[in-house]
Formats: structure tokens, C-alpha cells, sequence
């Protein structure tokens, strides 16, 4: 399980959930560039496609090939880039603004059920095993 932070946010907001589902899963949660203990580096590509590939090789360090996303505020529209930037990416997700989202990449579309109502539009890092 993979949690992603928001702004302002870094990866410790996560620690207490994150201890709890370590229970029954894996879970890792990083800083992303500029956000908690993550260094801020000039050259960085601080947009939504940045992000998205600073998590892409993230995840391939960690040998993560499918996972669940639990997304808050820019963690939503980071994940939702990394997931859709590969057809063959096979996840879920969560976010703040939806009980519950299941994401087809290669349909590139998210399906998320709130309150019976469905929508559907086309540095620091632990690491707990």
C-alpha cells in the first residue's frame, strides 16, 4: 500500500495508518521533492508529470509492480498521473474525496463511488515489510 501526501504534508502523516495496515500489508510512504525531510533540488521538475515520475522510479526501486494508492490533496492528482502513465499499471485507490476508487489504466479512467452516487472521468522514506 503506498500513502502520498499533500501540500502541506510529508510522509510521517501517514506513520500511525500506515502502522496499522502494516498489520496485514506492505506499506511505504516517501517525502516527495520539497515536502518534509525530501531534499528540494533546483533542477527538479516540479509539476504534476514530475511527480509522477519521481514516484515511477520510487516504486521500480522498491520492486512495487501493483499496489494500492491512498492519495491526500496533491498525492490524488500525482498518483492519478503515475497511474494512468502506463497502460499495464495495475492499482486502486483512495483518496480524501472518495470512500472508494478503483482505477483502470489501461481504460485510463477512474471509476469512484461516493455516497451511492458514481463518477467516472475518462528524501524521508519507511518503507515497512
Amino acid at each position: 500500500m503506498v500513502f502520498l501526501h499533500g501540500n502541506p504534508g510529508f510522509s510521517l502523516d501517514w506513520e500511525d495508518l500506515s502502522e496499522r495496515v502494516n498489520i496485514f500489508a506492505r506499506t511505504i510512504a516517501s517525502d516527495m521533492p520539497g515536502f518534509g525531510n525530501a531534499d528540494k533540488p533546483e533542477k527538479f521538475d516540479y509539476t504534476v508529470d514530475g511527480y509522477a515520475r519521481h514516484l515511477d522510479g520510487v516504486l521500480k526501486k522498491l520492486g512495487v509492480r501493483r499496489t494500492h494508492l491512498v492519495l491526500h490533496d496533491f498525492g490524488g492528482v500525482w498518483g492519478l498521473a503515475w497511474g494512468g502513465g502506463a497502460p499495464s499499471r495495475g492499482y486502486e485507490l483512495d483518496t480524501d474525496q472518495h470512500r472508494c476508487a478503483r482505477v483502470s489504466a489501461k481504460k485510463r479512467r477512474v471509476s469512484a463511488k461516493t455516497g451511492g452516487e458514481s463518477v467516472q472521468n475518462g528524501g524521508s522514506l519507511f518503507d515497512t515489510t
